[in-house]
């Protein structure tokens, strides 16, 4: 059997930077069948705000020649999501939202056909709150909850902490403070309800106790590499194939 493709890439925020997928600027995307993956690291709006838009979009991915897949992010229509109906996608659960396209959801692992296995977890703090509009385009769903928290340990624990790949949107403490931000404050925190969860140590504990040969994140709008027990990709607009 032909081994996937697997490619990775950052925030596509519904249409706004989903040029960066065109065929003139992802060359790669025609030579590709529906086997291959194309994986966004969160934020990829496919579901959004308004339920004809959001079928003519994932329509768009369908007619792309790979099939895609997602952790989300925080600018998800998280209320319109859960209405998706869940399957299961290379022994992940997930939200089916079009032909070829899965929202993974939390905690979960997706494991390939040639071994490589893939934990998704997304999720991040909103920066722009202030601007948004509680349940319309804003959710204290964007933070995970401890079901999911739970979900995510139990289905590493059975891969015993070891995984090939993290894939979520945003990223542990100590890589948000070597781009030059602070983690999670209690102030920030104030917005959500009490069952919600800091995502920043939600992450350091997946990282401090996961087996990893890359992680992969979005949400910061660039593209940097950072080190620490294995390679963290922050991806925009670039887009890495696994190798």
């Amino acid at each position: 059997m032909k081994k996937r493709r697997i490619f990775v890439t950052g925030d596509t925020h519904v249409r706004h930077d989903i040029q960066k997928l065109r065929e003139e600027s992802f060359a790669a995307g025609s030579t590709l069948c529906k086997d291959d993956l194309l994986i966004i690291c969160g934020d990829a709006g496919i579901v959004w705000l308004d339920e004809a838009k959001d079928r003519e979009l994932a329509a768009w991915y369908d007619s792309r020649p790979w099939t895609t897949v997602y952790c989300d992010g925080n600018h998800e229509g998280f209320a319109r999501l859960k209405e998706y109906p869940v399957t299961t996608f290379c022994g992940a659960k997930a939200h089916r939202i079009g032909e070829s396209v899965y929202h993974i959801l939390r905690g979960e692992i997706m494991e390939l056909e040639d071994g490589r296995r893939f934990l998704f977890f997304g999720g991040a703090f909103s920066q722009d709150i202030d601007y948004r509009t509680r349940n319309y385009d804003w959710f204290e769903a964007e933070l995970p909850v401890q079901r999911e928290i739970d979900n995510c340990m139990k289905n590493l624990e059975r891969y015993g902490f070891s995984v090939d790949y993290c894939i979520t949107h945003d990223v542990p403490t100590r890589f948000c403070m070597q781009m030059g931000y602070r983690g999670a404050t209690p102030y920030m925190l104030a917005d959500y309800g009490p069952e919600y969860i800091n995502i920043h140590g939600v992450l350091d504990n997946i990282y401090e106790m996961t087996e990893f040969r890359e992680w992969f994140a979005g949400h910061y709008h660039v593209n940097r590499m950072m080190y620490g027990k294995a390679p963290v990709h922050i991806l925009y607009d670039e887009i890495v194939e696994l190798t």
